[in-house]
């Protein structure tokens, strides 16, 4: 009868035909064990046969669940070791392991320990019988209608694990930046999603190119796994698998993904490429997985054409477009990396001297070219094991181990003059460097160590290099004190006026003075200027210490009009913040009537960096200062790049020779050869000279045979403050009419 168990003999072999369902029996009676087994031996559910595995107590099937997988049903007895440990296991099954796909029936001899509907509600029973009315026929219809529910539960499973991988991957190889890598993530990632373990693969792109009339078409292998992996880089006329090949060359042209028994050829396309990931499988792919590999296909496809973009991006991110050099963000990357994997190594920042003012004489695109040249002659003179990279507008960053970053090689491309438009431009540079500490990622402050040492370098003259030491933090720490303490010192009329003369080299009497500002504060304490003024000039500060200087000067020249020694010019100095100052000509004209003094006493000393922006603009402004009543100077000549041209369009009455030449001309022919061009072009011109930094004998006779009009050192005086200055005067003017008597 067909609601009676049938028991077959034990020898007889259960069907082994297809991947067969587990079916895990959970119960304390070994009978029961038996007797399930051979009443559904020879079941087939959903044509696949049925496996069981058997347990004694709730202990021995939490061991099984979480050993086997897949378990599809599990037939389980209410009463086993306790009155309710059935149920106790069906609560840690659902809540405790989180296994929400095996179905659960309970089967149970003793009807007084039926569940309540609220435990078979909460904890997904899928179906209750008594032992007694269990057939065989009804045992195979509630197997049946369970194995049926944990199908469509674990497709429904599938599909969320196979979308949270998807998700996974999708982030994942949203951020690879190789095709390689790419290739050999999507492999990685698509034989996860058919539970692959060590996966066979191929992704092969097309390459489509125009030329000569025709369209050609190359696919070549960027990804390849296990037995394949020999295929990597080649063309896909190399892979010796011609099946597979085929099935490639099929996937693209048709474009579509093909499954195949033992295989999958997956297809993807972005802009002008299209694309085939191939896999070997161990079988047919169902439905769920056909499906989850679809969606998949567009994540990578737009996940390649974004490897496409990203190169090209990654080209903005990290290089410089004008040099073709790593950039400062890239160039930071590596000094993380390689200060991390190695030790003794070194960081430069090397720094092109003077090129605003080279920019602005040469034009914006000459300037480009300098550029380029630059970074060329850096890259094809230094060592390949150098790191270059351009890290500013005119700095470039240097890395690499410390006995390759030699100061003297590092400077040497900037020996001869760099050519642009068949014109040679001799380019200095200033070098900085900074040992990069092992085992630590701190580029930025090897950066800023090295770049300190690299503006100390330029403010010391005669030096092209030096190395960062503690000192110059404790300097930079310096810099941010006296940041702090300019406002204030204004406030507290801190900044007094000193005075050096000027003397005219032919009739050896006083021309003029120059206004110079000192800092000394209200406990003596005096800071030197080279320390404060480009602190004040980076922070704006010099605008209103440049104000007070001149009021102060016109106060003093109003006073020495009075004395009536007031025969001679007060230089003052021009900053180029004050300079560019939209409020520098009216505040002038002010003080001037305010102090209620000419400005024929004054000459305005401009350095020559300054005039060479805005080329149009400088001149109509000294112009404006010409027309007030100002006389101009330029201050430090030859030490800029402004071209003879230019010079002649400039409305100025002086030049200064600077002090870096003067100093040298006893033993320097460059600096005796660059001051006689100077003087001899501007007496040549008509316009009138000085120069700077005189000291000994040697310097004023070389200075004065050359025919420069005006000296102006510590050969005459230091410069001191006014009352210093009257004393000296009395005593020099005293000394000349000695001479002259």
């Amino acid at each position: 009868m067909d609601d009676l168990l049938v028991f077959k003999s034990e020898n007889e072999n259960p069907s082994d035909q297809g991947l067969p369902w587990k079916i895990l029996v959970v119960d304390d009676d070994e009978q029961v064990h038996k007797v399930t087994s051979l009443a559904l031996s020879d079941i087939r559910i959903l044509d696949r046969p049925l496996h069981f595995i058997h347990a004694y107590s709730a202990a021995e099937a939490r061991s099984m669940l979480e050993q086997e997988s897949d378990i599809a049903v599990i037939l389980l007895d209410v009463v086993m070791e306790y009155d309710n440990s059935g149920l106790e296991l069906a609560k840690t099954i659902r809540t405790e392991m989180q296994l929400d796909a095996p179905r659960i029936i309970l089967r149970t001899g003793q009807p007084g320990y039926a569940p309540e509907l609220e435990v078979i509600q909460n904890y997904d029973i899928n179906d209750y019988r008594m032992k007694s009315e269990l057939t065989r026929t009804r045992l195979i219809t509630a197997l049946t209608t369970a194995v049926r529910s944990y199908q469509q539960v674990h497709k429904i499973k599938r599909g969320e694990v196979g979308m949270r991988t998807i998700i996974e991957a999708t982030n994942h190889i949203f951020n690879t930046r190789d095709h390689e890598y790419y290739s050999a993530d999507i492999i990685k990632y698509t034989a996860k999603l058919l539970n692959i373990n060590s996966p066979h693969g191929l992704v092969v792109i097309e390459m489509r190119s125009l030329g000569n009339g025709g369209n050609y078409r190359h696919m070549y292998v960027s990804g390849a796994t296990g037995k394949y992996s020999q295929s990597l880089n080649a063309s896909i006329n190399d892979i010796p698998q011609a099946a597979v090949k085929e099935e490639i060359e099929h996937c693209i042209d048709q474009q579509s993904t093909l499954f195949s028994p033992n295989s999958v050829a997956v297809f993807f396309e972005n802009d002008g490429k299209r694309g085939c990931l191939f896999l070997d499988t161990s079988g047919p792919i169902d439905q769920v997985a056909r499906s989850l590999i679809e969606v998949f296909a567009v994540s990578i496809g737009v996940g390649f054409n974004n490897i496409n973009l990203i190169t090209q991006l990654n080209q903005y991110a990290y290089f410089d477009q004008l040099s073709r050099l790593p950039n400062r963000t890239q160039f930071l990357l590596e000094v993380n990396r390689l200060g991390s994997e190695h030790s003794n190594y070194m960081l430069g920042v090397l720094d092109i001297d003077n090129f605003s003012a080279v920019n602005n004489a040469l034009g914006h695109k000459n300037g480009d070219l300098l550029i380029q040249a630059i970074a060329d002659r850096l890259a094809n003179s230094l060592p390949g094991d150098l790191l270059i990279a351009r890290i500013g507008g005119d700095t470039f960053g240097l890395l690499g181990p410390a006995d390759m970053m030699n100061p003297d090689d590092l400077l040497r491309p900037f020996d001869r003059p760099f050519v642009i438009k068949n014109t040679p431009f001799p380019i200095g540079a200033t070098l900085g460097l900074a040992p990069v500490e092992p085992m630590h990622a701190q580029s930025f402050s090897v950066l800023k160590n090295a770049d300190m040492a690299m503006k100390m370098a330029k403010h010391t003259t005669g030096i092209s290099f030096m190395y960062y030491s503690e000192d110059m933090a404790r300097a930079a720490e310096q810099r941010l004190e006296i940041t702090k303490d300019l406002h204030p010192a204004l406030a507290r009329n801190e900044f007094e006026v000193y005075y050096q003369p000027q003397v005219d080299l032919t009739t050896n009497k006083l021309t003029g003075v120059e206004s110079l500002v000192r800092w000394i504060k209200s406990d003596g304490t005096i800071i030197r200027p080279d320390h404060f003024i480009p602190v004040a000039e980076s922070t704006g500060v010099i605008i209103d210490i440049g104000k007070q200087v001149f009021r102060k000067s016109c106060r003093q020249a109003r006073e020495w009009r009075e004395k009536g020694m007031l025969n001679f010019k007060i230089a003052i100095n021009v900053s180029v913040r004050q300079f560019s100052d939209p409020d520098f000509v009216p505040s002038l004209k002010q003080i001037l009537r305010e102090e209620e003094v000419e400005s024929s006493y004054f000459e305005l000393e401009i350095t020559e960096s300054t005039l060479m922006n805005e080329v149009e603009s400088t001149i109509k402004l000294l112009e404006e200062l010409n027309d007030v009543g100002f006389a101009i100077s330029i201050d430090d000549f030859g030490t800029g790049y402004s071209s003879l041209n230019y010079l002649l369009r400039l409305p100025i009455q002086r030049l200064k020779v600077d002090r870096s030449f003067v100093m040298n001309v006893e033993h320097d022919e460059k600096a005796r050869t660059i001051s006689g061009l100077i003087v001899s072009m501007a007496n040549n011109l008509g316009i009138m000279t000085i120069a700077e930094g005189i000291e000994t004998e040697g310097q004023l006779e070389f200075i004065r045979n050359l025919g420069c009009k005006d000296a102006q050192g510590f050969y005459y005086s230091k410069p001191v403050n006014c009352t210093e200055f009257e004393k000296w005067y009395k005593e020099f003017k005293k000394q000349g009419e000695k001479h002259e008597g």
